[in-house]
């Protein structure tokens, strides 16, 4: 996951994501993430020297969830989401 304010910051799009034409990237809000239960965290990826820096990871609140718990938050996010292109 790649925080759009966090790209910008190192001069990237989300365009600049995608690895083939055919693609396609997905929006969520992180108050969408926060609504769904769920919080997002800067994690850079040392790995990817182009895009690492703008790296973010999704959270929960706690370490251990119950899996019904779980799947409403994922189900949450999915419903927030929108096709970017």
């Amino acid at each position: 996951m790649y925080r759009d304010e966090l790209l910008k910051a190192i001069n990237r799009t989300p365009g600049d994501v995608k690895k083939n034409f055919d693609d396609h990237i997905f929006g969520v809000l992180v108050s969408d993430v926060r609504q769904a239960g769920a919080g997002v965290i800067d994690s850079p990826d040392g790995e990817d020297e182009e895009l690492g820096a703008a790296h973010s990871s999704i959270r929960y609140s706690e370490p251990k969830i119950d899996k019904a718990s779980e799947r409403r938050i994922r189900q949450g996010i999915i419903d927030a989401c929108w096709l970017s292109g």
